[in-house]
């Protein structure tokens, strides 16, 4: 039964007063009528919590959870008894958590990336340990008997115990309870990677541009200052010779560029030392900067939302996209990867692939004062588990997705076109309960030239490409060897404060004297926080890593 909730929490002080009449009036259905089976199956309850769920993903907007018959969320409430408030900052997220949490205001279930927010969590100790949480209130749920060992492990390695559901769950064990499908997947795992460079396929054929050449930094310049000359319009609009991921760039196309021109976080000595400063880096910088000052890349798209990259897209006028890939909502048949960009001096393209088991991107957690535990374990168990994730991620069979002879998805491309945009149909949504494990499993090998087939080798050709190095990335993990609360840790965040706010400076340098002038700008603000002494902590630790990952594999 729902809790009484804690002083301070004003929502959830009137949800008391207006659903515990509501509820007692609701629960007294019968058994039998309690139990009567919803059209689409599985057992149909009226009586629901409203929940609240936080998250720092500000790019992700979620659609409204319905309570509507025939309906994903509302077959999800329907299996649980819970039905969600969404809150999504459009900035700010992490902060406003923070206060939230010094308020004793948590909300119900909190869905965070950013570390030091999580350190926080766990420390202030009002977020469940999960162990602790299903054992009592949800003793019969597949998390406390099918959770991965090993991901679990890293979880504690880096809270001290099991406090989060990590989001996109992944490792050599994960594969073992939940098999890949077809060999298929097997080399998904080992060469995808969702930040990209892809190129409209219509607008290269209107430019006459050879799509086979377009492998070196000086071919895509070409390339791009063509289409920019080109007066080339599409539905009366002119062409957009470069798109940048929006207000992402920094993590996604700057991630990608440094990757593609050879960055590592080693020096010319192979000691450690930040992506950031090397050589590399400034390159993919400078090629930013020079795409922005000539025009290729408009400087405005740089700072829109997530949606609006997508409707930029599909708007069928983008001839080069960098960046995540995974949430562009481009079609196979129409955007093709070219892979590696080579640097003009020669750096080879690099791929991280960490040999240890993953994290997951986003964390979830339970607040001790959750309004609802019963419920809210029931909801976390239903949306992990393979009916729930089959609902939430693929929809209804039938419908959305068939079944082979063994029993593998086969996803419509109706399903395919509904998941790419989920803020409006709900299908895929709920990030923060995927399972990439699982997904491999339970779905199909595409045909061969299918556009699922033809997206996945997007996502597969910087990998794949003859000049990429895959290197192992686990000791570069320092997650357990500095807490973000820690001197270094608050040092480290000072820094990375100063770099965002910084290399937008840099990206909008009006020329290539004002770049340098930026960029050294940059590094001197890195210099001055105390980059060269958080890299030679790191350093320690990254030995102590390479040493630990020797002996396990009996080096």
């Amino acid at each position: 039964m729902c809790k009484k909730p804690a002083p301070g929490r004003c929502r959830k002080q009137i949800q008391a007063l207006c659903l515990c009449l509501l509820l007692c009036g609701m629960c007294s259905l019968s058994l039998q009528e309690q139990g009567a089976k919803n059209p689409r199956g599985g057992v149909k309850t009226d009586c629901y919590e409203r929940i609240l769920l936080y998250c720092d993903v500000e790019f992700w907007k979620p659609p409204g959870w319905g309570v509507e018959p025939d309906t994903i969320t509302g077959d999800i409430t329907r299996r649980t008894g819970i039905a969600l408030d969404v809150t999504v900052p459009e900035q700010d997220a992490d902060r406003r958590l923070s206060l939230m949490l010094l308020n004793d205001e948590l909300p119900d279930l909190i869905s965070v990336t950013d570390e030091t927010v999580i350190r926080q969590l766990v420390t202030s100790g009002k977020v469940w340990n999960l162990e602790e949480f299903l054992s009592k209130y949800g003793k019969q749920s597949h998390l406390l008997t099918e959770f991965p060992q090993d991901v679990k492990q890293e979880l504690i390695k880096r809270d001290g115990a099991w406090y989060a559901y990590p989001s996109h769950l992944d490792s050599a064990q994960a594969r073992t309870i939940w098999k890949p499908g077809s060999d298929y997947y097997g080399q998904y795992v080992k060469y995808n990677y969702n930040y990209a460079i892809i190129w409209n396929k219509k607008l290269l054929k209107r430019l006459g541009i050879d799509q086979t050449k377009l492998h070196t930094l000086r071919q895509v310049q070409a390339a791009l200052q063509k289409a920019a000359k080109s007066g080339l319009l599409v539905s009366g609009r002119q062409v957009v010779p470069l798109l940048m991921d929006g207000s992402s760039y920094q993590d996604t196309a700057l991630g990608f560029l440094m990757q593609t021109f050879g960055a590592m976080p080693l020096d010319e000595q192979g000691s450690y030392r930040d992506i950031r400063l090397s050589p590399q880096a400034k390159q993919a910088l400078r090629f930013m900067q020079d795409a922005v000052a000539k025009g290729y890349c408009p400087s405005d798209t740089l700072v829109i939302s997530n949606e609006k990259v997508k409707e930029e897209i599909a708007s069928g006028r983008v001839l080069c996209f960098i960046g995540n890939i995974a949430n562009a909502a481009f079609t196979g048949r129409d955007w093709i990867s070219s892979g590696a960009v080579l640097s003009p001096d020669g750096s080879a393209p690099v791929l991280g692939k960490s040999s240890g088991a993953n994290r997951g991107w986003i964390s979830t957690f339970v607040a001790k004062d959750c309004a609802c535990p019963e419920k809210t374990a029931a909801f976390l168990d239903y949306m992990t588990s393979d009916e729930g994730m089959k609902l939430w991620m693929y929809g209804y069979e039938g419908e959305h997705y068939t079944c082979d002879g063994q029993g593998l998805i086969v996803r419509t491309r109706e399903q395919r076109r509904l998941e790419d945009w989920y803020t409006k149909t709900g299908i895929g949504a709920w990030w923060m309960f995927n399972n990439a494990a699982w997904s491999r499993s339970v779905l199909k090998e595409p045909e061969k030239g299918s556009q699922e087939e033809l997206e996945d080798q997007a996502r597969m050709a910087y990998g794949r490409d003859a000049h990429t190095v895959i290197y192992d990335s686990a000791p570069f993990d320092f997650t357990g060897q500095i807490s973000a609360q820690s001197w270094l840790g608050r040092k480290e965040n000072d820094i990375n404060a100063w770099a965002e706010q910084a290399v937008p400076e840099v990206v909008l340098a009006k020329d290539e004297e004002e770049f340098e002038q930026r960029y050294e700008r940059l590094v001197q603000g890195m210099e001055k926080r105390g980059i060269q002494i958080v890299d030679r902590e790191k350093n320690t630790y990254y030995k102590e890593n390479c040493k630990t990952l020797t002996l396990k594999d009996g080096g």
